[in-house]
């Protein structure tokens, strides 16, 4: 059994190997992938936008919590992180 499992998973990497030196990357396909990409992690789309918002929400929460309790009244940079 374990010579089979070894035979399977040696051909698998010897297969994918010669498939990956057969692609070629072109320059329709770069400009395609670059596009792609731009859409879903560009700064310009929604979920950009929401991850943004989550941030600055996580930033003001903890500021003022900071500033509730009165751990930042004798630092030179106050609450502030």
């Amino acid at each position: 059994m374990e010579k089979i499992r070894v035979f399977v998973i040696g051909f698998t990497i010897m297969v994918s190997t010669q498939t990956l030196a057969e692609c070629k990357i072109t320059k329709e396909y770069s400009e395609a992938r670059k596009e792609a990409t731009e859409i879903v992690y560009g700064s310009n789309n929604s979920y950009s936008k929401c991850v943004d918002a989550a941030h600055a929400m996580e930033y003001w929460l903890a500021l003022s919590r900071c500033e509730e309790s009165g751990d930042g009244k004798h630092t030179g940079g106050g609450c502030a992180p």
